[in-house]
């Protein structure tokens, strides 16, 4: 009986074979991370944004989309304006209004809407009061002056706030997602519109947990690097304080009280770091020369000094840090005479 000989597997073959095994097993583990994050650690993705050739974002109008994380699970409605909020319609006669300009912070995405500083100060200053919520995510002072321009003023609002945070500095060049959109062209809007690979960015962003937490990382490494340090670069500053400036006057032309809250970032507050672009400092000198009112948040905060003032993970208002601003804010617009 003769022996049977089997033919060699010629080299390319082996590794065309090593190869796809390779590519089976990392898809196998990728799909495995994604399925344990989305259970035991999810992050906080709900697609929502929308491009918009002016703004350079929004939020889609009467969505409503679930929000779950390893630290709250919260869900978001936005009206008719593309803002969390009830729908707003014509003021009833006496009915007065403070709209609320600001970011995530303000949006409050991290707990339930009546949880959010805005709806937690539109209960205490009880009636004739409505406090509307116009905050979208990622958005600095010039998407909100623009918002503000175009959108806005059909809510008849009887006094603005503007929450400002740390990064309307730090981000007014370098996007939330890295793009670079911070440059007005003479009508206000946004350049450069968005690339191919961005769309597809946003989009992956907004459906897997393990591409978020890669993209995140990568970001927060990309923006501190590129952001310049606020005190070193007087351009950051001198385009914060036009779009300010810009809002404010707008805001005057229609005989509206104007102000500015800062609200603080949470390892100021809880880690006790020092804020690299010293906006506790700058914004009130910023407000100074403008000649507008300001809530510095920080001292109130560092004094109550609870963790439960923010999610450690997500680094927002938690619960109680939406009491404690609202509580701020309410005192504030008093001690302006906005409210009697």
């Amino acid at each position: 009986m003769g022996l049977t000989v089997t033919a060699p597997v010629p080299p390319v073959r082996r590794w065309i074979r090593r190869l796809l095994v390779a590519c089976a097993a990392a898809f196998a583990g990728l799909v495995l991370a994604e399925g344990a994050l989305a259970v035991f650690f999810p992050q906080p993705i709900y697609d929502i944004y929308i491009r918009d050739a002016v703004r350079g974002h929004r939020l889609e109008a009467s969505a409503v989309r679930h929000c779950r994380t390893a630290e709250y699970r919260v869900e978001v409605r936005t009206n008719a304006l593309g803002i969390r909020d009830r729908e707003i319609g014509p003021k009833r006669a006496g009915e007065r209004r403070l709209l609320c300009l600001g970011d995530s912070f303000t949006h409050g995405a991290q707990v339930s809407r009546d949880e959010t500083f805005c709806q937690v100060l539109e209960r205490s200053l009880g009636e004739p009061w409505e406090v509307v919520n116009a905050g979208i995510p990622g958005y600095e002072t010039a998407h909100e002056r623009i918002f503000l321009h175009n959108d806005l003023w059909g809510l008849e609002p009887d006094a603005v706030l503007v929450n400002f945070y740390q990064n309307d500095v730090t981000g007014w060049r370098v996007g939330a997602d890295g793009d670079r959109l911070r440059l007005l062209d003479g009508n206000g809007a946004f350049l450069p519109a968005p690339s191919w690979h961005s769309r597809i960015r946003n989009r992956l962003c907004s459906r897997s947990h393990l591409y978020y937490i890669v993209w995140r990382a990568l970001r927060d490494a990309h923006v501190w690097r590129e952001a310049p340090d606020a005190q070193a670069d007087p351009e950051a500053w001198s385009a914060t304080e036009g779009n300010l400036r810009a809002l404010v006057e707008e805001c005057r032309a229609h005989s509206i009280p104007v102000g500015v809250a800062v609200l603080p970032w949470y390892g100021r507050v809880l880690q006790e770091s020092v804020d690299r672009n010293d906006v506790h400092r700058r914004v009130p000198e910023v407000c100074a020369a403008i000649g507008v009112p300001y809530l510095d948040l920080l001292p109130s905060f560092l004094e109550d000094g609870r963790a439960s003032l923010y999610y450690r993970i997500d680094g927002h208002f938690a619960h109680d840090g939406h009491a404690l601003a609202a509580q701020e804010i309410e005192r504030f617009i008093r001690e302006q005479g906005w409210v009697r």
